[in-house]
């Protein structure tokens, strides 16, 4: 799960946390066994004023 996280954060610039999440919750559901995935994206730092911002993401097989 990792690796599949950190292949899609290096891979190039993302405009939206939301992109990149659902990126990684589509590699996911390519795995065996796995029908739901939830990825949560964290952007520390990123305001003065609050320790980041963060993305859920859902995403079910077979689901567009």
């Amino acid at each position: 799960l990792r690796d599949i996280a950190k292949s899609e954060s290096e891979s190039g610039h993302v405009n939206m946390l939301e992109t990149l999440a659902g990126r990684i919750a589509t590699r996911l559901l390519s795995l065996p066994g796995v029908d739901v995935a939830r990825v949560r994206v964290v952007k520390p730092s990123i305001f003065s004023d609050c320790d980041g911002v963060a993305v859920d993401v859902s995403a079910r097989r077979g689901v567009a």
